[in-house]
């Protein structure tokens, strides 16, 4: 953030005294789905599926307990008959998001993919013209549709079509610009952002700055409302709407626009003083966040802090890594300090998740109103692996306990993803960790040759560590799979080959469904024995959290 855009005052409360406390619930202020008892509800149809609308009410007041306080820019339902006519996709999307991991109707999520996919089509040769198919782009970029690698992966696209289309509509003021013209293929169309209200605009203005900066800097690019015009036009929106924001989106908003200001100065700035000097200024900045906010802080809150300042000494210490390769002692100090910082903020991103997870799951089954950890959207487990990463690519340049510690803190990820077995991207997440934590004891490893493990992707920014990651990993599962072609080529490994592939498919299934109840440390014989050609991946292709390497990508 600038330093003339965002001042807030020190003083307010020390770091040590605030306390984290859980997001608050949208039911505490309102609910999701107004019901009208005289509202004649017919049953809902998508392609040949035709849902009941007793099942559809569940689902709706499902979104709303554990998924709308992540997206509290969609207005509240009040006639659930009409929002289905007026905005089919944003309600198939609401639906097929709900239906995922609901406890009665989660058989519903694999059939509505392919429907809901035809919905999506028109939007290749058509410009968006209403705010709630915006917001259905911005709920698949919170919760991407599992089990697509980034070839296939439209998450990127979507995060393209609701920028532009939020500054096509000139969503950050007060009302629509004075001319849209109408679908010319739409008879009788008219233009829907007129019936929406001021709050509702701003609030879709300000998610698509948040959703946008998160995902762009996670994949390692400059996040696409950086530029001072849409900050300064961004500022102005979250100071209007401070008195209809859920506790916490201040301080949220805050993070994002620093994030936004230093992914821009650091790639401007050349030289490692300059760098670390730039990283201790937006670092202080991030501290006084925390303090000016202590009232709101929560820990989702502070999962976002965490994340603001390890990608900040991630993306410093990479730019310090290119322009040294030799390794030159006057900056060993400089790059030292990045490491311990973004270790730092690495492991307060793990402990963070741990707790936002484990009380959950504890107090899961008291009522429905209670957060499911499952539902929070894909960037906050996608950042611990992030973290776990960061930790483990840098501790050779710190001392041995510290090293052993970072062991501990990578188990600690893999528990975490184990505790969601039903979720693809927990399991090829829990398994990469667990593939990282075997090869970090082979002498064949390749992040063991050199400081930084041998850091040869360095155009994604802080991301770099975790792409440069996913190509190892790559790499290593391509070499596995060879090794397994070549052994079913020898004609007496055949049916014994056979048995044990059954006999391991039996084990990851068993592993599976025990894992909610296994939740002890991991040791590495504790093992998923997860079969990669079980899954829908392109071998030799590796996705996790929408980061994919693999042999077209060049580098």
């Amino acid at each position: 953030m600038s330093q003339e855009g965002f001042e807030p005052k020190e003083g307010k409360a020390s770091l040590s005294e605030i306390q984290l406390r859980e997001p608050e619930s949208p039911s505490v202020h309102f609910p999701f789905l107004f019901t009208n008892v005289t509202e004649s509800l017919p049953d809902f149809s998508i392609g040949d599926i035709i849902i009941p609308s007793r099942t559809i009410i569940e689902l709706i007041q499902h979104f709303g307990y554990q998924y709308h306080v992540h997206a509290h820019f969609i207005e509240p339902i009040e006639s659930l008959a009409r929002f289905y006519t007026a905005s089919p996709l944003l309600f198939w999307t609401i639906i097929l998001l709900a239906s995922h991991f609901h406890p009665e109707h989660g058989g519903l999520y694999g059939k509505l993919l392919l429907p809901h996919e035809e919905l999506l089509r028109p939007f290749s040769n058509t410009a968006i013209q209403s705010i709630h198919e915006i917001h259905a782009l911005l709920l698949l970029c919170l919760w991407p549709i599992p089990r697509r690698v980034e070839a296939s992966n439209p998450t990127w696209n979507y995060i393209g079509l609701a920028v532009g289309a939020c500054m096509r509509l000139d969503l950050d003021k007060a009302s629509p610009p004075d001319s849209i013209e109408s679908r010319s293929n739409t008879p009788g169309w008219e233009r829907r952002t007129d019936k929406i209200s001021i709050q509702t605009r701003r609030l879709t203005w300000l998610a698509c700055l948040a959703i946008s900066t998160q995902e762009t800097t996670f994949l390692g690019f400059l996040p696409p409302l950086s530029c001072r015009p849409h900050l300064k036009h961004s500022r102005k929106v979250a100071d209007e709407m401070q008195d209809h924001l859920l506790p916490g989106s201040r301080p949220k908003f805050a993070i994002h626009e620093i994030i936004c200001n230093y992914s821009l100065v650091l790639e401007e700035v050349d030289g490692s003083s300059a760098q670390l000097s730039l990283v201790e200024t937006f670092d202080r900045s991030l501290d006084i966040v925390r303090q000016t906010y202590s009232a709101e802080w929560s820990t989702d809150v502070d999962v976002l802090l965490q994340y603001a300042k390890l990608n900040l000494n991630a993306t410093a210490l990479v730019r310090m890594l290119v322009e040294d390769e030799e390794g030159c002692s006057t900056q060993f100090t400089e790059i030292q300090t990045l490491i311990i910082q973004g270790s730092k903020a690495s492991s307060c991103i793990i402990s963070d998740m741990k707790t936002i997870t484990s009380e959950a799951l504890a107090h899961e089954d008291q009522s429905p109103h209670t957060p499911m950890p499952g539902c929070y959207p894909r960037f906050y487990f996608a950042v611990i692996f992030f973290a776990a990463i960061f930790i483990f690519r840098t501790s050779y340049m710190r001392p041995s306990n510290s090293r052993d510690a970072s062991v501990e803190e990578l188990i600690e990820v893999y528990n975490i993803y184990r505790l969601f077995p039903r979720h693809p991207d927990m399991i090829i997440g829990a398994d990469a960790i667990q593939r990282i934590l075997r090869y970090r004891s082979s002498e064949e490893s390749p992040w063991t040759s050199s400081p930084i493990g041998c850091l040869t992707t360095t155009n994604r920014l802080g991301a770099s560590f975790v792409w440069d990651t996913t190509v190892h990993l790559t790499q290593a599962l391509g070499d596995e799979r060879s090794v397994r072609q070549a052994d079913n080529e020898q004609p007496e490994s055949q049916v014994s080959h056979t048995d044990a592939a059954g006999s391991s498919s039996a084990e990851q299934n068993t592993t599976i469904h025990n894992t909610s109840e296994e939740t002890s440390v991991l040791t590495l014989q504790d093992t998923i024995n997860l079969d990669w050609t079980d899954i829908d991946l392109p071998l030799p292709t590796f996705d996790i959290f929408g980061l994919e390497a693999g042999e077209h990508i060049v580098w």
